[in-house]
């Protein structure tokens, strides 16, 4: 056979290897539903698409999810090189950790710490009813409230020592400002001489735990008989800063071992 015969043929070969290759690779994207084409969800998953009347062209599926290549997606996964079930799930699961409840205790710390209820329910917790006058008009209510107290919550984050004050903010930026006396104190409850209260970041009040974003409310008895002190009492906390020294934290309250905790 001659030269040119010889190549011709080879290039018809190759062709014919090229159109198998073709048919394989489209039998493995339309097997899922051999009978209708195939469109991408937007969850990144294949959904079927509708029908096309006789006598119409189909129209090109529209792809919203970031693999935009159904046949590459195909060969990637098989391949290995790509899961884009996998990369979703984990796209999930990080986005439902950012975005559960928290506060943060911030400032000059050691960590800057996140807490969820998940977290302060694995601390030693403060069950009480809690007497306050507050209010327009003037109300006196007794509420039972579940929290931890403040002052552990600032050793946990482990603020830097010395700190003169600790400010609380909420999310409509209400806030209230106290010295670390105050918040290692114990308050009174003007109806029942003799007990000690202390301040608390709650989450649950009346025996139904607080929802929405920010669950979490500060509660401290009163100082002194006749104080009004339900103005004191933040709502829907998303911060808690204060100061304290790094190395002596460390040291004091390595117990509490933050590096284990999950926020």
């Amino acid at each position: 056979m001659s030269g040119p015969s010889r190549r011709s043929s080879s290039a018809s070969r190759s062709r014919a290897v090229l159109l198998i290759a073709g048919a394989m690779v489209v039998s493995m994207v339309t097997i899922v539903s051999p009978s209708a084409p195939l469109a991408l969800a937007s969850a990144g998953s294949l959904a079927t698409a509708p029908a096309t009347p006789a006598g119409q062209t189909a129209a090109a599926p529209a792809f919203s999810s970031p693999w935009t290549n159904p046949i590459t997606d195909t060969i990637a996964t098989v391949c290995g090189k790509v899961s884009p079930t996998t990369t979703f799930t984990t796209a999930r699961r990080a986005a439902g950790r950012s975005s559960r409840p928290r506060f943060t205790v911030r400032g000059k710390v050691a960590h800057t710490t996140n807490f969820t209820v998940a977290r302060l329910k694995k601390m030693r917790t403060v069950s009480a009813t809690y007497f306050s006058i507050g209010g327009h008009p003037t109300t006196k209510e007794r509420t039972a409230f579940v929290g931890v107290r403040l002052i552990d919550i600032l050793k946990a984050a482990c603020l830097e020592r010395g700190a003169k004050s600790v400010t609380v903010v909420a999310a409509d930026h209400y806030s209230a400002t106290f010295t670390l006396q105050q918040v290692k104190a114990n308050y009174i409850d003007q109806t029942r001489p003799g007990v000690h209260l202390p301040m608390i970041i709650a989450y649950s009040e009346g025996g139904r735990p607080y929802t929405g974003r920010h669950p979490f409310r500060l509660v401290k008895g009163q100082a002194v008989a006749g104080e009004y002190n339900r103005m004191y009492w933040v709502k829907i906390v998303t911060s808690v800063a204060g100061k304290w020294h790094a190395a002596w934290c460390r040291a004091r309250f390595a117990h509490f071992r933050l590096a284990s905790w999950s926020s």
